[in-house]
């Protein structure tokens, strides 16, 4: 009997699979792999320190600040200053995102002793931290406090309108697009109001349009105070979002330009979504909300992005009792009132120097992701493989199985490798493979592998050069074989093509030596229709029986 190495008899089949690589840089080890992700958005409501020390505007004359000191009519000092950042603190603890998006913050020292004093009172951490000063009048920003390493950073800001902030966040090698807004808001000119929002929702869109034609399953969450309700027109003509799950899937396969973001939102119960309290009209608002790209609502048993949507149970308006207030349970903020509502009979008491000490105007709304089976196409196809091997129960054949990494994406960053990494992960393929070769003299080596989103629809060969007539024949025998096992179902209409093989495959250098080829498994979308996990496990099992066939 002649073992065959790695699937099957009398022949190699290497499958390449992600490899783990140890980084150089000198963040914090993870015990492991981040399997959720929760992310907050929450204005904040005038975070200001209690020193006036910003430019002056232009439209005043006045220092953008000059409200929030002692000596104004907001009465602010560095006592309340100091309060409110325990409150935040406190509640942002309660919630323990890992990435917090901020609305209306003065600058960024602000948001760093906000991070300083959840970290010192509750030992919750935001290490990274992505800011921008605004062109706002009032001297306000957004900014987004994070547990993971912010990448990069852009901010696109327009005259006459609030800047997008725009973050790239690396949470375990994969990348988490994050956009901070704060549109327009309603005071003023209804319709030029609604004009700037609109304005502010086409940036946004924008955006999320062109990572998603450089990327299909690119994972991106466009989030923060939009100043408007969740059905509004800003919302509704600029952004051009799903409110309900159905239409955003029916988006999902749709070129870019068409993507319908979903407002996740939709998924808190109406009675529950309201985050901010128009008290002069006593009617709760959807100004706050968390859109994501359509395909993270896929099933994480489809291909798609590396960050799913989570149950609808876990988008959640947060509001605990303590930030509660009144008998309508509105929002308790922090600031200096001129009249409040004391208790629940509706009586209104004057007191100029009263001053409500709670949160923020605003609930936070926050929703958890999750990851995506980090499973491919290449390895369902293995799965099917090694499933019909078994219940072939032959004991004329052998199967080896050895997942070989793809040092070429490693260095490209794929899996965050460093060089010294890399040259021993060489070493490493190099000695396998030769030493495996020389002990089963095997017939074939047989890459499993996934092609490009937007390559072909169906399963593909790549061919190098044989190294003689008797290879080549070999060779297309092999081709010839797979291509009836797999047609007319899931092989492409041109099945077979000379091209490189993936890095680390030996090519064919002397009679006598296996054939190599590579199986390329489309991605996604499988004959025009949408690919499924099953489905390529029918690969597997279809390409492993011909090859017992064979036999």
């Amino acid at each position: 009997m002649r073992p065959i190495m790695r699937f099957a008899p009398r022949f190699v089949l290497p499958l390449l699979a992600a490899a783990l690589l140890s980084s150089a840089d000198a963040e914090p080890p993870r015990a492991a792999a981040a399997t959720e992700l929760r992310i907050a958005t929450w204005n904040v409501e005038n975070l200001y320190d209690a020193t006036v020390n910003q430019p002056r505007c232009a439209l005043t004359g006045e220092p953008e600040d000059a409200e929030w000191c002692a000596q104004s009519w907001r009465r602010w000092t560095e006592e309340r200053y100091q309060t409110k950042l325990t409150h935040l603190a406190w509640a942002i603890d309660r919630m323990k995102p890992d990435v917090l998006v901020v609305q209306e913050v003065e600058s960024r020292a602000v948001v760093q002793a906000l991070a300083d004093r959840i970290q010192s009172n509750h030992r919750w951490t935001f290490p990274y931290i992505a800011h921008r000063e605004s062109r706002d009048p009032r001297g306000i920003d957004v900014a987004i406090l994070s547990r993971h390493p912010i990448r990069r950073v852009d901010y696109k800001s327009k005259i006459g309108r609030r800047g997008l902030l725009v973050a790239e966040i690396e949470v375990d090698g994969t990348t988490v697009a994050v956009l901070a807004n704060h549109w327009k808001s309603q005071v003023g000119d209804r319709e030029t109001n609604i004009a700037a929002r609109t304005a502010e929702a086409q940036d946004a869109r924008a955006e999320i349009v062109r990572r998603l034609e450089r990327d299909p399953d690119a994972v991106v969450v466009c989030c923060g105070d939009y100043n408007e309700d969740m059905d509004g027109p800003a919302i509704t003509e600029g952004l051009m979002p799903a409110n309900d799950r159905a239409t955003a899937l029916a988006s999902a396969r749709a070129p870019a330009r068409d993507a319908r973001p979903y407002n996740l939102v939709g998924d808190i119960p109406e009675k529950d979504r309201g985050s901010f309290f128009y008290a002069r009209r006593k009617m709760w608002n959807t100004f706050d909300g968390i859109h994501v790209a359509p395909r993270m609502l896929l099933s994480p048993e489809e291909p798609g992005p590396a960050w799913r949507v989570g149950r609808p149970e876990e988008t959640v308006t947060f509001h605990p009792e303590p930030m509660r207030w009144g008998k309508d349970g509105r929002p308790s903020s922090f600031r200096r009132v001129r009249s409040y509502e004391a208790g629940t009979d509706g009586d209104t008491v004057e007191d100029s120097n009263y001053y409500v000490e709670g949160y923020s105007d605003h609930f936070p709304v926050y929703t958890t992701l999750r990851r995506a089976p980090a499973a491919a196409p290449s390895a369902w196809a293995l799965d099917g493989m090694l499933e019909a091997f078994s219940r072939a129960h032959s004991a004329k054949w052998r199967v080896w199985a050895l997942p070989l990494a793809d040092p070429a994406g490693a260095e490209r960053g794929a899996s965050g490798g460093d060089p010294a990494s890399l040259a021993r992960l060489r070493a490493l393929l190099a000695a396998d493979l030769a030493r495996w070769s020389a002990g089963a003299r095997p017939e074939l080596l047989l890459d499993l592998d996934a092609a490009a989103p937007g390559g072909p629809d169906g399963a593909t060969v790549l061919a190098p050069a044989a190294a003689d007539p008797a290879a080549e024949k070999s060779a297309q025998a092999w081709i010839n074989l797979f291509r009836q096992a797999l047609a007319p179902d899931f092989a492409a209409e041109g099945f077979a093509a000379a091209g490189p093989l993936p890095e680390g495959l030996p090519p064919p250098s002397a009679a006598g030596a296996p054939s190599v080829l590579s199986l390329r498994l489309p991605f996604g979308r499988i004959r025009g229709a949408q690919a499924a996990p099953r489905q390529y496990r029918e690969i597997g099992q279809r390409v492993a029986r011909a090859i017992l066939a064979r036999w």
